[in-house]
């Protein structure tokens, strides 16, 4: 993913808040974005998944720019891990496979492999909670 000389705003009448910003992240590297309070990491983000667009600029992810995409299929091509835990609505599996890509098996697959059918907090509550999956 590369972005180039990307400026954003949040409104049309206020200032613009990331200047010039050029960068590019190695496909499939996994990226931290870090930074002062202010420095823009957040805008940042919300610029990558298209909650904010760009006042000049573009983004490319595999050489397309991502205006060019619909911006309900972006967030299937990206992914963010939120610094805070975020309590979500539903099923663990409608928040592991919201779109429903995959089985019930594909599902339980993955959560073997991560580990995380073999904590004592997922077990509980499976036990407490079987309607929870």
């Amino acid at each position: 993913m590369r972005t180039c000389v990307m400026q954003v705003r949040y409104a049309p009448h206020l200032p613009i808040v990331l200047r010039g910003l050029t960068c590019t992240f190695t496909a499939g590297a996994k990226t931290g974005i870090v930074g002062r309070t202010g420095s823009g990491k957040t805008t940042l983000v919300q610029t990558l998944f298209r909650l904010i667009e760009p006042v000049a600029g573009q983004v490319l992810i595999d050489g397309i720019n991502i205006t060019l995409i619909g911006v309900h299929d972006l967030p299937s091509r990206l992914s963010i891990i939120p610094q805070e835990p975020t309590m979500f609505e539903g099923t663990v599996r409608t928040n592991l496979d919201p779109l429903e890509e995959y089985t019930d098996e594909q599902i339980w697959q993955v959560c073997w492999v991560c580990l995380i059918l073999r904590t004592h907090l997922f077990s509980a509550c499976m036990v407490y909670f079987p309607n929870l999956f």
